[in-house]
């Protein structure tokens, strides 16, 4: 549904920090998708699957038809309940236009508040570092921990607190206000910190609301076995 190519989402921090030309981005496939025989479609979102008419409808209006289907919509980043009210007060960091949004800000940007415990966090706090950016870090836990990252807790906090980031422990964000010069977010511990940006997700969840009623079997993401068939015939799931 995103409006570009595919691109390299690990590189999007090193863009935000002018380490990368955009381009190099979509270096990513080879040979290119249309020498491949792939009619790429970009800024439309899939709306379902009837996997009973082996068809796919889109959310302007057309239907695919297809012999095999593979499902790869990957995650998104989710704002915790707590916070929905305050959704339009919180920075998105996860695809390209969130950087390039992001990237227009940086120079009126001093300090951010960030909360979160995924990869994407990690990089977010590493590249606000590297621009020099003061940033306070709010942990439910009393260490950092974050799926998929090898590193124990001990060496993530130590990691962290060496990029000049501080931890607050054992405390989240409930509440986001603006003010004239920024924000203010209140913890539930009753802390007060000032932001000029804030990121605060909960988690990342998969993006499976398109096969939802069409008889491929979820739980918390697409069930499949190991050779990736779902539970569907003719339809495969990854990522």
């Amino acid at each position: 549904e995103e409006p570009y190519p595919p691109y390299n989402r690990c590189l999007l921090t090193d863009l935000l920090c002018d380490e990368v030309r955009p381009e190099k981005l979509f270096e990513t496939v080879e040979p290119p998708l249309e020498d491949a025989g792939v009619a790429l479609r970009t800024g439309v979102e899939v709306l379902r699957v009837d996997t009973q008419e082996k068809k796919v409808h889109l959310e302007d209006g057309a239907e695919l038809s297809y012999d095999k289907l593979l499902v790869a919509t990957g995650r998104r980043p989710v704002i915790g309940d707590t916070l929905l009210p305050y959704a339009n007060f919180i920075q998105n960091y996860y695809t390209l236009d969130d950087v390039l949004r992001l990237k227009e800000q940086l120079p009126r940007i001093e300090r951010a508040v960030v909360s979160g415990q995924a990869v994407s966090t990690l990089t977010l706090l590493t590249g606000l570092s590297r621009l020099g950016k003061q940033v306070t870090y709010v942990i439910k836990g009393p260490r950092v921990d974050i799926p998929l990252v090898e590193s124990s807790p001990s060496d993530l906090d130590a990691a962290i607190e060496n990029l000049g980031v501080e931890i607050v422990r054992e405390d989240r964000i409930v509440t986001v206000r603006q003010e004239d010069n920024g924000y203010r977010v209140e913890t539930y511990q009753g802390r007060e910190f000032d932001g000029d940006v804030v990121f605060a997700y909960e988690a990342y969840r998969p993006s499976i609301r398109c096969v939802r009623g069409s008889g491929i079997e979820v739980n918390k993401g697409i069930l499949v076995d190991l050779e990736m068939h779902t539970s569907v015939e003719d339809v495969y799931a990854a990522g």
